[in-house]
């Protein structure tokens, strides 16, 4: 019995979205919101996948530049391009993460001859950064499997979303050396 009959991947609403010129798609139950990516704050010391946090109604926010952990180059950021906003479900809590994006595609309606198990690449660790494949109008698109993809960056992420509020942008830091 293939994983896709065992509840790897489910039928349901799947979201795509280009990253390094192709597509993915991730379950529309695992989305929190997209929103347009306008630029982030650098992070000392972070993995080269990490562009940064941004600034979420108040909570920082860490976004994965999912081109760059593919082992491509930076995402080039155009009007179209934005961070999906993904519910990163570790065992202790839930966090939020952002998955920069070249765009987004559209919502598919995915039944389960739509549905495909992922294919043996020979490398246990491509394997795992997929939960199967769609079929869709005749070409594949990989499902990605966010916890395996971000797991290189778990840590990382963990230490950035626990608790910090992002910085306030608006005003700039106070200079501490004194005055003469």
């Amino acid at each position: 019995m293939s994983d896709v009959r065992e509840g790897i991947v489910e039928p349901g609403q799947y979201l795509t979205f280009v990253s390094a010129g192709q597509d993915y798609a991730i379950p529309i139950m695992r989305m929190r919101e997209i929103v347009p990516y306008t630029g982030s704050t650098k992070v000392p010391l972070a993995p080269e996948a990490i562009r940064g946090l941004i600034n979420l109604r108040g909570r920082a926010i860490p976004v994965v530049d999912l081109s760059v952990r593919f082992g491509s180059q930076a995402t080039c950021v155009t009007k179209r391009t934005c961070v999906l906003i993904v519910d990163l479900d570790d065992d202790q809590e839930r966090a939020d993460v952002g998955i920069l994006a070249e765009s987004v595609s559209r919502v598919i309606d995915v039944g389960i001859d739509e549905l495909e198990e992922t294919p043996s690449f020979g490398m246990g660790a491509a394997r795992d950064c997929l939960s199967g494949m769609l079929r869709s109008s005749g070409e594949f698109i990989p499902i990605i499997e966010v916890e395996e993809v971000l797991d290189a960056e778990s840590d990382f992420l963990a230490d950035l979303s626990a608790g910090m509020q992002a910085p306030d942008v608006s005003a700039p830091e106070p200079d501490p050396t004194p005055k003469r």
